[in-house]
């Protein structure tokens, strides 16, 4: 299994209604499925997304994010600016 980590920041910051940027690590066996399961742990991290977005909207949506830039392992230690950033770490089973 693979652990990838995505950094993220808002599609549209006139329309976002959660923080900052953000980080997710996520362990999947492919690349799509770390995608999928990015965007579900971040839908579970900001519930009030969930009125507007799901995992397949969640990338590009209005309400959504985009992925900044995308590292293999676990990069968030080593983030120069990390306090910008809420990390989130997806479970097992999302």
């Amino acid at each position: 299994m693979q652990t990838y980590t995505f950094l993220c920041d808002w599609t549209n910051h006139m329309n976002h209604v959660a923080g900052a940027m953000f980080a997710v690590v996520v362990q999947a066996e492919t690349y799509p499925e770390a995608e999928q399961r990015a965007a579900r742990a971040a839908l579970e991290h900001f519930p009030s997304l969930q009125d507007y977005e799901s995992a397949s909207t969640f990338w590009g949506g209005d309400f959504g994010a985009v992925r900044v830039a995308e590292f293999y392992d676990d990069v968030s230690p080593n983030l120069i600016d990390k306090d910008r950033y809420e990390i989130i770490r997806a479970s097992e089973g999302a």
